[in-house]
């Protein structure tokens, strides 16, 4: 580390009445990301060439409710509180839009291979390239605090009511355990145990279960 600049930095221009609230990155590639500016402005910003440079830039005619995520080539956002709306990653273009089954309460978020989002009416959805996405489940338990990749292509969730479970690629529940504690963001793993935050500040490290179909109680 010399402590030197990696590049210049990116200067939108400004008004007081448009500043800009930066919700981001998704990462494109080795040196570009997708950045929304709290808006309507999608921006796919470079440092390829050692200068934070602005390879390309949109103006959406609705407001943007989310950060960017993206998967591929496909950059996907909250579009109002019930829909989500895909871009092509190169050149900003809209590739089609998701109308969700309620308002979006988490995500759009890249977790693994997939990106991922919640409504408040229970429903998972796991998101690729194409329209459809790659699962659409019901959660089992919710408010959702946050989900994470787990080995073998799986995720390994957690709610806020202290259920975590883990879900295969196609969003199949394998487990689950009650904590029996309020859980506040997505659970970490740490060797073979799984770190997870409660809602009074305190930290508790658990062991997930070593077979599928398992219910369980944390100690």
């Amino acid at each position: 580390a010399t402590g030197r600049p990696q590049s210049s930095p990116y200067l939108p221009a400004l008004s007081p009445d448009s500043l800009p609230r930066w919700r981001g990155p998704a990462r494109i590639g080795d040196a570009d990301a997708i950045y929304s500016d709290g808006r309507s402005q999608l921006l796919r910003l470079s440092a390829a060439d050692g200068r934070l440079t602005v390879a390309r830039e949109i103006k959406h005619p609705q407001p943007f409710t989310s950060a960017p995520a993206a998967v591929g080539d496909t950059v996907w956002i909250g579009q109002g509180e019930m829909e989500l709306v895909a871009f092509s990653a190169g050149d900003l273009s809209v590739l089609h839009t998701l109308p969700l089954p309620g308002r979006l309460t988490w995500g759009p978020q890249r977790v693994g291979e997939a990106v991922l989002a919640a409504t408040d009416d229970g429903t998972l959805l796991a998101l690729g390239s194409a329209t459809e996405p790659v699962f659409r489940v019901a959660l089992p338990a919710a408010p959702l605090a946050g989900i994470t990749a787990a080995p073998g292509g799986r995720y390994v969730a957690a709610a806020g009511t202290g259920i975590c479970w883990a879900l295969d690629a196609a969003g199949q529940v394998k487990w689950t355990v009650d904590t029996a504690r309020p859980l506040t963001w997505s659970p970490v793993w740490l060797g073979d145990r799984l770190i997870v935050a409660g809602a009074d500040g305190t930290v508790y490290r658990m062991a997930p279960p070593a077979d599928d179909n398992t219910t369980a109680q944390a100690p």
